[in-house]
C-alpha cells in the first residue's frame, strides 16, 4: 500500500523533472518605428549591449521580423507589454509577438 508521502514524493519529483516552456519575443518591422527606439528597446528591456542591440535592429530591418530574446511565456509577455505600451505612447507601431520556442 502506497502512503501520502510516497506519492507526494513521486508528485514532487515530476514536478522537478518538466523545465519551464520557453517563449521567443520577436519584433516586426514596419515603416515608422525608428531605428533608434527599436535599440533603445532592445538595451533598455532586452539587456541586449548597444552593440547587440543594434545588429538585432539591422536583422528585424532587413528580414522583416527578429527573435530578440527566449523567456520563460511570464517574462516574455512581460517585456512584449512593456514594449508595445512604450511604443504606443510614442506612436510608434511596433509589433511584438510571443511564440513557443
Amino acid at each position: 500500500e502506497i502512503t501520502m508521502s510516497e506519492l507526494l514524493e513521486k508528485e514532487k519529483q515530476k514536478q522537478a523533472i518538466k523545465p519551464p516552456t520557453l517563449h521567443n519575443v520577436l519584433f516586426l518591422n514596419d515603416d515608422f518605428t525608428s531605428f533608434e527606439f527599436v535599440v533603445d528597446c532592445l538595451v533598455s528591456i532586452f539587456g541586449k549591449t548597444e552593440e547587440q542591440a543594434t545588429m538585432l535592429a539591422k536583422s528585424i530591418h532587413n528580414s522583416g521580423k527578429a527573435v530578440v530574446g527566449t523567456y520563460t511565456k511570464d517574462i516574455a509577455i512581460t517585456k512584449q507589454s512593456m514594449t508595445m505600451d512604450i511604443a504606443q505612447r510614442l506612436e510608434f507601431p511596433l509589433q511584438v509577438i510571443v511564440e513557443a520556442a
